[in-house]
């Protein structure tokens, strides 16, 4: 476990990648054809609302809907993204991940992964010398965010701090936002060792006209194109 925290952080001090994921220094640049990946079978996330846009009803429906799009849809998106030449969708024991690491992350931070310490031997797969794309955190939620405007100055609310004055001040615009977020890590299962790892947001306006199922359509979209980003799989 000390030889994999160690490379880790020579990982990070050679080739930070980005201010939301890294790439370790020996895959970076380089090409890798053909290689075989295993996605552990998404079963449950969290979903949340910082204020009442959808019952309770609506969200348990946007979570089923989204644990089917994911798993019936990410292989064939990451596939068309990506060199990997096999894909399969694996179930893995959570439990079987004991192993969680504090790796350098941005601005002097750290992020925290529950990642194997050793080579997994999986069941249920024909596949050897794969990479996995773990998910470590996966998340929808709903909320207000302020917006962001060129010249903030135009909007503005009367305000009468005392009797006999008025005065105009700034007023905060919001959109309603519906927001994806992963914290991932795109496995080395031969070597025991992330390739990529990192924390994303991805954030879409919405409204009551809002086609749900195409936002989470389009979130599976982004996914895939982002965990292999810049790395050697990337087509």
């Amino acid at each position: 476990m000390k030889k994999l925290v160690l490379l880790l952080i020579a990982g990070w001090l050679a080739s930070c990648s980005g201010k939301d994921y890294f790439i370790a220094p020996e895959y970076a640049g380089i090409k890798i054809e053909k290689a075989s990946l295993i996605i552990p079978t998404v079963k449950e996330f969290k979903i949340s609302q910082d204020e009442y846009f959808l019952t309770e009803e609506e969200l348990m429906a946007v979570n089923k809907m989204f644990v089917e799009t994911i798993n019936s849809k990410l292989i064939n998106k990451i596939g068309s993204n990506s060199t990997f030449k096999k894909i399969d969708f694996v179930d893995i024991e959570q439990r079987i991940i004991k192993d969680s690491f504090k790796l350098p992350y941005t601005s002097g931070k750290t992020i925290q992964l529950n990642l194997p310490a050793k080579p997994l031997i999986l069941t249920g797969t024909e596949l050897q010398d794969f990479y996995i794309l773990f998910f470590d955190h996966f998340s929808l939620s709903i909320y207000r965010k302020e917006r962001e405007t060129s010249d903030p100055a135009k909007h503005y609310t009367a305000s009468t701090p005392a009797p006999t004055e008025a005065r105009l001040t700034p007023a905060k615009l919001t959109d309603q936002v519906f927001a994806c977020e992963i914290k991932f890590a795109l496995y080395d299962n031969r070597l025991s060792k992330p390739v990529a790892y990192g924390i994303k947001t991805f954030e879409e306006k919405i409204s009551e006209n809002s086609d749900i199922e195409k936002l989470v359509a389009k979130f599976v979209d982004k996914i895939a194109s982002y965990v292999v980003k810049n790395t050697p799989f990337e087509k």
